[in-house]
């Protein structure tokens, strides 16, 4: 099972969100643990590298999981760790690696 972990950034109201180039989707930045990383680490880094910015209060708010099946046999399982936070520090990237960054009003995420 991979483990993986995300987290929103919430700012005045609004949320940093990721926008991934293949499919288009609205998403908040994370990515995959390492071995030997806690959740914890993993949100960091992950969320540094993806935003160039360092969240200083994430606190876990969901856990869930995810399984992919093609053919009636199990593809690939997920389990996803959702973390929050409003604290932060540091530049953010014009340009990630990951896709476009953008602000987005909470009153308009769905």
């Amino acid at each position: 099972m991979q483990r993986v972990t995300n987290c929103v950034l919430v700012n005045d109201d609004k949320a940093l969100l990721l926008q991934k180039p293949r499919r288009g989707w609205w998403v908040a930045p994370g990515g995959k643990m390492e071995s030997g990383e806690s959740i914890k680490e993993t949100v960091t880094r992950e969320f540094r590298e993806e935003t160039g910015l360092l969240v200083k209060d994430a606190e876990l708010r969901a856990v869930f999981s995810m399984v992919i099946i093609e053919n009636d046999a199990i593809k690939s399982e997920w389990m996803m760790f959702t973390f929050q936070a409003t604290q932060f520090e540091g530049e953010q990237l014009d340009q990630s690696p990951e896709g476009e960054l953008a602000w987005q009003a909470l009153n308009q995420i769905s």
